[in-house]
């Protein structure tokens, strides 16, 4: 009968069009972000891991570590190089994940890094992946960097 590979079509493009949608969760507040991650570093992207799986994986530098332990002064995260990544100005503590950087906020996270450029890594588990749409993996100027002082006065503050 025809309409069962009509049906079975039909189901593949609903449930394609459902992933298409993006990443639908409770964004958690930038306080509680910031409490429940086990380490918190200011990082540096040295380059892209040769090979693996989109969105594929780099490599960045610790450059200082705000709050917990790191096993090293090198991670390899999710990832992957582009030239350039919109970015918006915006006042810290920033409640949601950057969604210029993210391509429109497709997807739960930000996987887009520019080489040489810092970010602040509010990690759990060892990866920034964890805090679905959170500013877990955000562009930063450096040190002085206003959502880099906004994190440091929550940490004092507890």
């Amino acid at each position: 009968m025809r309409l069962v590979p009509i049906a079975l079509a039909f189901s593949v493009l609903l449930a394609g069009a459902a992933a298409a949608e993006g990443c639908s969760a409770d964004v958690a507040p930038a306080t509680v972000v910031v409490r429940a991650s086990d380490a918190i570093a200011r990082v540096r992207v040295l380059g892209a891991v040769p090979g693996g799986a989109p969105p594929g994986r780099v490599t960045v530098e610790v450059l200082e570590v705000l709050k917990g332990r790191l096993g090293g002064r090198v991670l390899t995260v999710a990832g992957r190089l582009v030239a350039r990544a919109p970015s918006a100005a915006r006042p810290s503590p920033y409640d949601q994940l950057d969604c210029a950087r993210a391509g429109g906020c497709g997807g739960c996270f930000a996987y887009d890094y520019i080489l040489g450029q810092e970010y602040l890594f509010l990690l759990k588990g060892g990866t920034p992946y964890w805090a679905p749409l959170a500013p877990v993996n955000e562009a930063i100027s450096g040190p002085g960097d206003p959502w880099v002082r906004w994190v440091q006065e929550e940490l004092w503050r507890w």
